[in-house]
């Protein structure tokens, strides 16, 4: 029982967070061409997580993505009857910087570390999931994309940004929904109050239960089944 007991334990103390905390931003590091940073991991990792403070830049030391928090809540329990429940994954507050250069690549294609070593390809298995999936929500609250390019089609700056999502997994059934989805773009100006998309899927026929799209000045509702786009 002891050693069961005091791994669990030592996980709670500030020490072991900032452990884990380092090495998640070496290996981080080792694989980005750039410079990951975390302020501080909390939570008590059985019930949830929260990681504070993530800033990524490239090597210029330009920062090209900020996050206040990055948060998952989870039930560990459920897995005794067969199912993963994330209760809320998070990003809060998160920043992005993108330019485009003249050459068209972006700043963050530059993160990317070249891999030059061929993979085998091996042949995909069907996808069987036994386990089922619940997704209570998934949400980005208070997003900001600020943008530098010369095309005039695409906004400078987009703020204002959330999301909200939720979706149920089990082997004869899937259902997703779009619960949120409103942003404020800049230059040129546009505004989407809101955007929300349900659907469920049997594995025969997909079937859109809801569609609504709400900017400053239209309302668009839609409804309605489609056969499986497979076959």
């Amino acid at each position: 029982a002891t050693l069961i007991v005091v791994p669990l334990v030592l996980i709670q103390t500030p020490w072991m967070k900032g452990v884990l905390k380092n090495q998640v931003v070496k290996i981080a590091n080792n694989e980005i061409n750039g410079t990951l940073s975390i302020e501080k991991i909390k939570g008590n990792f059985f019930k949830n997580i929260e990681i504070v403070e993530i800033a990524v830049s490239d090597a210029n030391s330009d920062t090209i993505l900020n996050i206040d928090k990055l948060g998952l809540k989870y039930s560990l329990l459920d897995l005794f009857v067969g199912r993963v429940t994330v209760n809320d994954f998070y990003l809060l507050s998160p920043q992005i910087n993108m330019q485009q250069f003249d050459d068209s690549s972006w700043n963050f294609e530059s993160l990317i570390i070249s891999d030059t070593t061929k993979v085998k390809e091996e042949k995909s298995e069907p996808f069987d999931l036994k386990i089922a999936i619940l997704i209570d929500k998934i949400r980005l609250e208070n997003g900001e994309i600020n943008i530098i390019n010369s095309d005039s089609i695409i906004p400078k700056k987009i703020e204002y940004l959330d999301i909200n999502i939720s979706a149920f997994y089990s082997r004869s059934k899937l259902l997703a929904k779009l619960n949120k989805f409103t942003f404020d773009a800049l230059n040129p100006d546009f505004t989407l109050k809101n955007l929300i998309i349900a659907v469920n899927y049997d594995f025969k026929k997909w079937q859109l239960d809801e569609l609504s799209l709400q900017t400053a000045l239209n309302l668009i509702e839609i409804g309605g089944d489609f056969t499986d786009f497979d076959n």
